[in-house]
């Protein structure tokens, strides 16, 4: 069974660069939103709902939404916290050694084994050390 998207806490920021649809958002210079770059890249403001060109506006979804985002690395099971990975806005699971620190942005509401796989995060970010 599939898990069904929900928006809630829709907000619009400007973005720098192209954005594209379900790709995790970060806070970039001067408060402006770009796409995620990186592995366990902090600042996370929202999961693009549709594609933008740099300087529009794009609409986020925000906490306690459940969006569908790509995966990136690896799989995720259902619970696992994720974190974005790439350069792409994309997520995968928030796994290493003792002690590591993420920024956490939800937990994976559906499997996805491989990277390109999407699956429902329920947004839910937070730091956490595992």
């Amino acid at each position: 069974m599939s898990v069904p998207s929900h928006i809630v806490n829709r907000i619009s920021m400007e973005c720098s660069g192209t954005v594209t649809k379900w790709a995790g958002c970060v806070l970039g210079a001067e408060g402006i939103c770009i796409m995620g770059s990186g592995n366990n890249v902090g600042g996370f403001v929202g999961v693009a709902i549709e594609a933008a060109v740099s300087g529009a506006a794009v609409a986020l979804a925000g906490i306690g939404s459940y969006v569908k985002m790509i995966v990136g690395s690896g799989g995720a099971a259902v619970g696992d916290n994720v974190i974005l990975w790439g350069a792409s806005g994309r997520v995968a699971k928030a796994l290493g050694a003792s002690g590591t620190a993420y920024n956490i942005i939800g937990k994976a509401m559906e499997a996805g084994d491989t990277a390109g796989d999407e699956i429902v995060v329920m947004i839910a970010p937070c730091t956490d050390e595992i």
